[in-house]
């Protein structure tokens, strides 16, 4: 099989220290969670993210969530944008867009309700994933709306350098895609097949989120959908 290619108009993309969409990119994206915003009748939105979950802070700052990362938004403003941990802190300055990133200081909510406060916040819309606790705290100091159902929206509708970026991505993905069929053999097992796959992509930039590989009988099959986690299971004659 031949390797797949990349168009070379998009190869500075993966040239870059880290991936980054251009100013006037995060520039649409502010403008359009402005009009979600309006339409809600909020002043203020926090975008929330814990535990690698909660892809809106990645979207609006670019920065990937680690631990925690809460973003306190309003048009016009400056975000602020507090997370975990404190050695977190130098490649989250680095890597955000026109947001002045702080340690949240292990106090959970707080730093992002006093940021709130100090902006005179009334009604703020949440977006992303937070603990119910935070979300108890946050009720008692502002009137809160749910601004969950418009995230989806708001990144249905493409740009061309997303689309640009998707490309990118589909490239690795058709990488490891290529390897696999290429170096799969009998005797390896799952966990050998899955380095395989993430050896393709990984010196090119790419990340893993999934990559699910199952190996059975043909004549004797044992599952019907690839496995979340990869088994010492090796790959003979006739298996699919």
């Amino acid at each position: 099989m031949t390797s797949p290619t990349l168009e070379g108009r998009l190869r500075p993309l993966l040239e870059q220290d880290y991936p980054r969409f251009s100013d006037a990119e995060f520039t649409r994206r502010r403008s359009a969670l402005a009009q979600s915003m309006a339409k809600h009748g909020c002043d203020h939105v926090l975008v929330c993210g814990e535990n690698r979950a909660g892809s809106g802070v990645q979207w609006l700052t670019g920065w990937p969530i680690t631990a925690e990362a809460l973003v306190v938004f309003a048009p016009g403003a400056r975000e602020r944008m507090f997370i975990e941990w404190f050695n977190h802190l130098p490649l989250a300055r680095r890597i955000a867009r026109d947001t002045e990133v702080e340690w949240g200081e292990h106090r959970g909510v707080r730093n992002a309700i006093e940021a709130l406060k100090s902006r005179s916040a009334r009604r703020v819309g949440l977006m992303g994933p937070l603990a119910w606790s935070k979300v108890r705290a946050l009720a008692g100091e502002f009137d809160l709306v749910d601004l969950g159902p418009e995230y989806p929206w708001l990144r249905m509708r493409k740009s061309d350098e997303e689309i640009d970026w998707l490309r990118v991505g589909a490239w690795l993905s058709d990488l490891a895609i290529a390897a696999l069929a290429r170096e799969a053999r009998a005797g390896l097992n799952e966990r050998e097949l899955a380095a395989i796959v993430e050896h393709a992509y990984v010196g090119h930039g790419g990340t893993t989120l999934i990559h699910y590989i199952g190996v059975t009988s043909m004549a004797n099959p044992d599952l019907c959908v690839p496995r979340q986690f990869h088994s010492t299971r090796r790959v003979s004659a006739g298996d699919a």
